[in-house]
């Protein structure tokens, strides 16, 4: 996802702490929300965790952000933003090479954005190590995303201070966007942004209830000191006489018989044998207890052990598990990269095949219209032509499997020209989250 700022809306961010005041778009954040509350929404629990570099001007005292480009993430290591060495490889790439791209004249790389799905908006230890490599140098910004249920989306801004050190902890100082139509249409005059509200309310103070207050005020009262000793009561404890307990009487010992084994009933279904046809029964008779049509059996006979069967079922638990996961593994990845290319007067939208030949049901939505399903030979070709109605057209492919749905989202925008066979304007193709 690549998006640039024409004629919007800004605001501003500042820190007493903090000598730089923080300019940007909000048409640029609108976008940064919509991603990262689209990977919260993904999956359960936390949801896919993107993030994104940011670019703009940075003067004495001031950082503009006018446009971002999202950072390709594997997710290798889970639904976390962790970025494995061939992320890290393709990050700095972007960032080398952002000088030549005509989409970002005059503007330079001023810092980056993570979602923070699944924590607080803090920085850890690995985001602070790379924010140190990647940016160094004063009035260089991460902005951490923290999407809500049913509330607005918190952003913290992190910067160095003017001692040098990095800012680590946002959650203080988060903020939730201004509406646009109430935001200032000039960038030198932001509207300052709206503080994020106190999740946490203050506990009030306990109060003791009516019953705890009665019985309190019913609590004795202490003998004050100044009473003299004289007028205080003394109980007075009256003790029985002890008396000896009579000597235990002798008893004659007591022979103890050998019991018989006891035995226990069990319910043994009839064996065939060679009576069953005299007897009508298909056993021995004289193992058979008539009164309860059970056969006898002694208690020092050994049992079958549970320690076996538990075992069992422990053994069969674990294959059950390294099977699903092993199932979920081969699963196509829940991210699909679009790209979009002109090719003879037509906008042609590919993608890796793999995401979709397999699929039970593939589709392509063009504006939040309706899901136009994909023909098996446009599943197979990992491609397909769509219609340019505007010149800002949002692309999405859907993907269904059978365990979960893989989904992609491209945004192409039409500025100028362009050869044959590459995205025309500010349209890159960049893959987003599914």
């Amino acid at each position: 996802m690549a998006t640039e700022s024409t004629d919007a809306d800004y605001a501003f961010w500042a820190s007493a702490g903090n000598p730089f005041t923080i300019v940007y778009s909000l048409g640029i954040f609108h976008e940064i929300d919509f991603i990262a509350s689209e990977g919260y929404r993904r999956i359960p629990h936390g949801g896919i965790e993107t993030g994104g570099l940011l670019f703009g001007q940075i003067s004495a005292n001031r950082v503009t952000i006018e446009a971002f480009r999202q950072i390709e993430c594997e997710h290798a290591s889970g639904p976390s933003f962790v970025l494995s060495t061939n992320d890290l490889a393709k990050l700095r790439e972007q960032i080398s090479s952002s000088s030549s791209d005509p989409d970002l004249e005059n503007l330079e790389p001023v810092g980056w954005f993570i979602a923070h799905t699944r924590g607080p908006l803090i920085l850890n230890e690995n985001e602070l190590s790379l924010f140190s490599e990647l940016f160094p140098g004063e009035g260089k910004v991460t902005v951490l995303v923290k999407p809500e249920r049913f509330q607005a989306t918190r952003f913290g801004f992190l910067m160095r201070d003017e001692k040098g050190e990095i800012q680590r902890d946002a959650s203080e100082s988060a903020i939730i966007l201004p509406l646009p139509g109430r935001a200032s249409h000039s960038v030198s005059s932001p509207v300052p942004s709206i503080p994020a509200p106190n999740r946490l309310p203050t506990k009030p103070p306990e109060t003791p209830s009516p019953i705890e207050a009665e019985g309190e005020s019913k609590k004795p009262e202490p003998p004050s000191p100044e009473m003299p000793v004289e007028k205080q009561e003394v109980p007075v404890v009256f003790t029985a006489p002890k008396t000896e307990a009579p000597p235990p009487i002798p008893r004659e010992p007591v022979i103890p018989l050998k019991p018989e084994a006891p035995i226990a009933r069990e319910r043994i279904p009839p064996a065939p044998s060679s009576e069953a046809s005299e007897t009508g029964y298909g056993q021995d008779l004289s193992a058979y207890d008539f009164s309860r049509n059970r056969r006898t059996r002694r208690l020092d006979e050994p049992r079958p052990s549970g320690v076996q069967f538990a075992f069992v079922l422990v053994v069969a638990a674990l294959l059950g598990c390294c099977v699903g996961y092993w199932a979920y593994l081969q699963l196509p990845s829940a991210v699909v990269p679009l790209k979009v290319r002109i090719e003879a007067g037509k906008l042609i939208v590919s993608w890796p095949r793999n995401q979709t030949q397999s699929s039970a049901y593939a589709a392509i939505r063009v504006d939040d219209g309706d899901p136009v399903p994909l023909s098996a030979a446009e599943k197979t070709a990992g491609q397909t032509a769509v219609p340019t109605k505007s010149d800002d057209i949002k692309i999405e492919l859907i993907a269904q499997h059978w365990m979960r749905d893989s989904r992609g989202i491209v945004r192409f925008i039409r500025g100028r020209e362009a050869p044959s066979g590459t995205a025309a304007g500010t349209g890159q193709a960049a893959r987003a989250l599914p």
